[in-house]
């Protein structure tokens, strides 16, 4: 497609399943959303529907913004020039696949995280072959169930930072 650059305003409450996908050209995305109150972001939550940017293959820059709350389940799967994904600490689900055929090599997951979908034992970072280096944030408790599951053992992990204030995994 033509489309390059999207800046999704502040008055967007949800992008719907598949929305963006296979916008091929689309390179960048932007969130306008700012806020310094926290309780705004409740009020004003945006949620990511599945597939919403799936398989823009030169997606390289997106920027979430703080009120977003769900990522939907293969978001960002096949975005192939995306390096990096900061989460933002409002997001408490996390779709399966979410990164899947990315070039994110390294991702911290926010200690706000309080469900990680899998179905068929695909977790949200399942298919990322990339990913080396998974942190789970400072001050988490526990970690969610699934979180590094990969069905088809196609996990290419090699460190993972748990905090000291985990006290449970799974479950």
């Amino acid at each position: 497609t033509g489309i390059k650059e999207v800046t999704i305003p502040s008055s967007v409450r949800t992008i719907n399943d598949s929305a963006f996908s296979s916008c091929t050209g689309l390179e960048k995305v932007d969130f306008a959303y700012e806020t310094e109150d926290a309780s705004v972001a409740v009020r004003d939550a945006l949620t990511l529907g599945d597939s919403a940017f799936y398989g823009c293959s030169y997606l390289s820059q997106i920027r979430l913004s703080e009120n977003v709350t769900e990522i939907g389940n293969d978001v960002f799967r096949k975005c192939e020039s995306l390096k990096e994904l900061i989460i933002p600490g409002s997001v408490t689900r996390l779709g399966y696949c979410i990164i899947e055929d990315t070039g994110i090599s390294s991702i911290t997951i926010p200690k706000s995280i309080s469900y990680a979908n899998a179905p068929r034992i695909n977790g949200p970072l399942a298919g990322a072959s990339s990913l080396k280096e998974v942190i789970f944030e400072e001050g988490m408790t526990w970690l969610p169930s699934y979180i590094l599951a990969s069905d088809d053992y196609t996990s290419n992990v090699e460190k993972v930072l748990i905090p000291g204030t985990v006290t449970s995994i799974g479950g």
